[in-house]
């Protein structure tokens, strides 16, 4: 089987400055071996594996904003080294990575079809599987055998809003993915943007008995020990330490791990062709907003109107209406707002310039520059 290739947001640190010691968004095979950065959520990787770990697994469902960070916590969760090092019955679990990024036709059959290949690759011999032609039937049979000899079948399911909101899958179908976790040693770990109940092709969905079986992890944007650990301990160790530029950088990215990535990488770019001199912060901003903006109009166009009133009243200085102040509190709760006493400021001072320009450029938040900043090879 061939394993499909899925990105990873992270910043990676080599040891040679002159290859480029800080690449991002770069596409990983899913096992190959992925090291997490200093700031990986540790506390999430051990929850999560603790429950897979637990006599009977749990299934967690792990929920975030855009570029969060969900599919690297799941590439790493199912690579082979780091099950050895969380969990006491890694020999015993079968782990199984399905990607629905790209799967807008999947389908019921097309969902047995890949599984069983994947069980094949997994399980390799060790596995007996039934005869695979009978669908449902074959996959409860597959399950019941691994069970009885002791093993344990953990599905991460990356983007699975993509099966929820699929009307090709039918509450029958959901029904019985959670008939598996309650007879069996089934577990499943899904991402997705928000709750899954909230992304469902309809009510039926919505109110399945099987979204009981999952318990929420959300994942956040860092907290300032992890932001200081990200900008500070990968260039360290790379040779071109970011430390003294810690304030410029969670100023113009905040502390969504994506954005101060990028950040990062825009400022040892240029600290390693100009070791001599002040920083070119002007230049660097140009560089970040370059691969920042795209994603800026995405999250504005995902906002609500409250939203928007709320974020373009704050960006301007201008007065928070009290009827609208939970709006708020969610968007503090997801990242978008910081808090520093009564005051409330937009998380990047670049996204904070973007929404005040955003209806003077017809929707988008003024100029793009286009050239990019990736060193290739």
């Amino acid at each position: 089987m061939t394993c499909r290739v899925v990105p990873t947001f992270e910043i990676i640190s080599d040891v040679d400055a002159a290859n480029h010691d800080f690449v991002f968004s770069q596409p990983v095979q899913v096992g190959q071996g992925l090291q997490i950065p200093p700031a990986e959520p540790e506390r999430e990787i051990r929850k999560i594996y603790s429950r897979l770990d637990a006599p009977d697994p749990q299934s967690i469902s792990v929920v975030g904003e855009r570029r969060i960070g969900k599919s690297s916590l799941l590439n790493f969760i199912y690579n082979r080294v780091n099950r050895r090092k969380y969990m006491s019955h890694y020999k015993d679990s079968i782990f199984v990575y399905l990607d629905f990024q790209s799967s807008a036709d999947f389908t019921v059959p097309k969902f047995i079809d890949f599984l069983y290949n994947v069980l094949r690759f997994e399980g390799r011999a060790s596995v007996e599987l039934s005869d695979y032609a009978n669908g449902l039937d074959w996959l409860k049979d597959s399950v019941r055998g691994l069970h009885e000899s002791g093993r344990r079948l953990i599905l991460l399911l990356d983007e699975f809003e993509r099966i929820t909101r699929n009307p090709s899958f039918d509450s029958d179908f959901f029904s019985f993915l959670r008939s598996l976790a309650n007879g069996y040693r089934v577990a499943y770990v899904t991402s997705s943007c928000d709750e899954l109940q909230n992304m469902c092709h309809n009510k039926d969905i919505s109110d399945s008995p099987f979204f009981n079986i999952f318990s929420n992890l959300p994942l956040r944007p860092f907290v300032p020990a992890d932001a200081q650990k990200l900008i500070e301990e990968p260039s360290a160790a790379a040779g071109i330490p970011l430390a003294p530029h810690a304030a410029q950088l969670l100023e113009l990215a905040g502390y969504f791990p994506f954005y101060l990535q990028i950040a990062c990488s825009c400022l040892y770019d240029q600290l390693a062709e100009h070791r001599e001199g002040d920083v070119d912060w002007d230049a660097v901003t140009r560089t970040f907003l370059d691969e920042a903006q795209p994603h800026f109009e995405f999250v504005w166009s995902q906002f609500g109107d409250a939203e928007k009133e709320n974020l373009r009243n704050i960006a301007v200085g201008g007065k928070i209406s009290r009827k609208l102040a939970h709006v708020n509190e969610d968007l503090l709760r997801r990242g978008y707002l910081l808090k520093s006493g009564e005051d409330m400021t937009l998380f990047s001072r670049c996204f904070r310039d973007y929404i005040v320009n955003v209806d003077k450029n017809g929707g988008r938040g003024g100029k793009r520059f286009p050239f990019a900043f990736w060193k290739r090879g």
